[in-house]
């Protein structure tokens, strides 16, 4: 049984128990379907996401020749086992996004709607002041 080590793993991704069965295997990743959620198992070097499991470096390049689809995967106490595979999760580190910024859209539509002087928009936009004359028969300026 080969094992590899997960690197990160998404906040969504249950790291004690889950139940799944592969849906679809391509080189740099691994769809698994668990019932209600689909999650991805991806190689060193893929981006994040909130459902993804990132392997390690000592992992495969090319999942095609360890996964096959319908494979049933079983995840108990941190470690995901299937076919001739085994996966810990123990070290893995989680990955969460990073704090979301107002858009520049978002910027000017709350400032349209007189939301300047909201405490709240000035926490989530410091640079909120850079956008003026925010009005509908004036044209957008930015400083």
């Amino acid at each position: 049984m080969r094992t590899w080590a997960v690197a990160r793993v998404g906040y969504r991704v249950p790291r004690e128990r889950f139940d799944g069965v592969v849906h679809g295997v391509f080189a740099r990743a691994c769809y698994i379907d668990c019932g209600g959620s689909l999650l991805t198992l991806a190689t060193a070097g893929v981006s994040d996401g909130p459902t993804t499991l990132v392997l390690g470096a000592d992992a495969p390049a090319d999942l095609r020749y360890v996964f096959n689809p319908g494979d049933a995967l079983r995840c108990r106490e941190g470690c995901v086992r299937g076919p001739d595979v085994r996966l810990e999760l123990a070290h893995a580190r989680t990955w969460r996004a990073p704090p979301r910024r107002l858009g520049t859209t978002a910027r000017v539509v709350a400032l349209w709607f007189g939301a300047d002087d909201d405490p709240e928009l000035e926490r989530a936009d410091p640079f909120r002041h850079l956008i003026t004359n925010a009005r509908v028969d004036q044209p957008l300026s930015t400083v």
